[in-house]
């Protein structure tokens, strides 16, 4: 039996500071007057710490690795227009496992791991965007981050100077983000923003 752990840590910082101003037409082309309620200027920060730990062995004909990240997230968004800002903090862990069996020219293999789709700071800016007056978008600056937790089975035969590969997998994504669009009755107008959904599948 032979095996290795390796392990590190990891930090990352997100910096936007987004200015969007909005101007009105002015009658009889005497240009354009500064529109305030509709103008914003938003900054958004995320700071992201891991550690990470991994042990990789070997066994007779398996060949085999498991691991553990843990991540700690911080967000803050701060919004002229709404004056309050907004803080998140949240701590997540990302156990991964991976299998390999080999008899002969055959080669079994089974994985496990879970990830994280953040929301960029686009989909988190809460600023209206009017470009568009009748396909209005706003971000959601309480949108939650979506997980996946992913299994996968593949089977490899060699034959000759050829590799035959056959590949099963599932996902499961938590706290799916998807686009999310309302339709004002009165007006017509279209609000399109981002939600999280509970969950879905996928599988093939």
């Amino acid at each position: 039996t032979t095996g290795k752990f390796e392990g590190g840590v990891k930090s990352t910082n997100r910096n936007y500071d987004n200015t969007q101003d909005f101007f009105n037409s002015a009658p009889s082309n005497e240009g354009y007057t500064f529109n305030a309620l509709r103008s914003d200027r938003v900054k958004f920060n995320e700071q992201v710490a891991a550690v990470y730990s991994m042990y990789t062995g070997k066994w007779k004909k398996f060949d085999y690795n498991a691991g553990l990240r843990a991540e700690e997230t911080f967000t803050n968004i701060e919004s002229e227009q709404s004056g309050t800002p907004i803080k998140r903090n949240y701590i997540s862990l990302f156990p991964s496992t991976f299998l390999k069996y080999t008899a002969g020219t055959n080669e079994f293999q089974l994985n496990f791991s879970r990830r994280i789709n953040r929301p960029d700071q686009r989909a988190l800016n809460p600023f209206t965007d009017y470009t568009d007056s009748l396909n209005i978008r706003r971000g959601n600056p309480y949108l939650n981050p979506e997980y996946v937790n992913s299994f996968e089975f593949n089977y490899v035969k060699t034959i000759k100077a050829f590799n035959l590969s056959t590949s099963l997998y599932y996902r499961h994504p938590n706290d799916l983000i998807s686009r999310f669009r309302t339709v004002d009755p009165l007006t017509g107008v279209a609000t399109m923003t981002q939600v999280n959904f509970s969950s879905s599948e996928n599988y093939g």
